[in-house]
């Protein structure tokens, strides 16, 4: 556009997709990154899609269309003049070259001089695709491309500018037309509202399904939970365990205190009254008391493992 509209100012070496440009210039990639380099350089000129200038609040530069008028692309949008561009430049059928299309600087008093139009190239011979019935999605698939459903959303986030409708009624003649050699496939449909039994069908795409990956996704979740309960469960009942372990420990160490209390307590008794000195029979008896004591302290942890043991089994 700046070399045919300008170019003793924009010179044709200043045209193409590997340019040498002067020193002072900025090397800046995409349009998140011309946005950040206009940003950070006061007075900084770029070129960016206008639809993220506009929402990044850039300010944008008037330019003259081929009929001589200043306007900016929203003013040229606002009075239709992005899809003006299309002018008579697309050929009647979308299955012929495209080599000279171009909607650059086209004539028309609110013409956005600079447009560029969306495509995507089809093999015209499918050969390649075996399955009959992966042809009729492709052909769904193009098909969506020109409904409000689908392509809406570009015009409300992105700021594009829809086909006029004879430009769409060519392509969706070009994409019927794909596929009539071979008439076999089953049609693929797309659910917009709640169709009960029909929108779980075969060969229908609806956004209210879940994929499996979502739906195993949704099952980890869940297990999750669970294994979290289990866990905070079993904290609870070790802790327990310690505390009542600990206390057993006291009560152990208590008891072996009172036993050896005991013996030197009959010693003494037995140095007191006289009584005859303290037998190997009486050490027995006070150590099967202590091992007594002990196995108490084992049974009872055996039981609580068994406890813990068969609460993680069963859950």
């Amino acid at each position: 556009y700046l070399h045919g509209a300008c170019g003793d100012i924009w010179p044709a070496d200043k045209v193409g997709a590997n340019i040498t440009w002067d020193e002072e210039t900025l090397g800046c990639e995409g349009s998140g990154g011309v946005t950040e380099c206009i940003n950070e350089n006061e007075g900084a000129i770029g070129y960016i899609d206008a639809g993220h200038g506009i929402n990044a609040d850039l300010s944008e530069i008037e330019l003259e269309n081929q009929d001589g008028f200043l306007l900016s692309s929203e003013e040229a949008s606002a009075n239709g003049g992005i899809a003006a561009a299309e002018g008579n430049v697309f050929p009647l059928s979308f299955d012929e070259d495209f080599s000279n299309v171009s909607l650059l600087n086209q004539p028309g008093e609110f013409t956005w001089p600079i447009v560029l139009a969306t495509y995507i190239y089809v093999r015209k011979e499918l050969t390649s695709i075996e399955d009959p019935n992966e042809k009729t999605l492709l052909k769904a698939f193009l098909r969506a491309l020109y409904t409000e459903e689908f392509n809406e959303v570009c015009v409300e986030d992105f700021g594009f500018t829809l086909p006029t409708e004879t430009i769409r009624e060519r392509a969706l003649s070009a994409i019927d037309t794909l596929l009539e050699a071979d008439g076999a496939g089953t049609p693929w449909t797309f659910e917009q509202d709640t169709e009960a039994i029909i929108g779980a069908a075969d060969f229908v795409i609806s956004s209210k399904r879940d994929s499996i990956l979502d739906i195993q996704l949704q099952e980890v979740r869940g297990d999750a939970v669970e294994l979290e309960e289990m866990l905070r469960k079993l904290n609870t009942e070790l802790a327990t365990a310690r505390s009542e372990t600990e206390s057993l420990r006291e009560r152990l160490a208590e008891a072996e205190g009172e036993v050896t209390q005991v013996k030197v307590d009959m010693v003494s008794s037995q140095a007191e009254y006289g009584g005859g000195d303290f037998t190997e029979s009486d050490e027995q008896q006070l150590r099967a008391a202590l091992v007594l004591s002990s196995l108490t302290f084992v049974f009872w942890m055996a039981w609580f493992v068994m406890r813990i043991f068969g609460w993680i089994t069963k859950s």
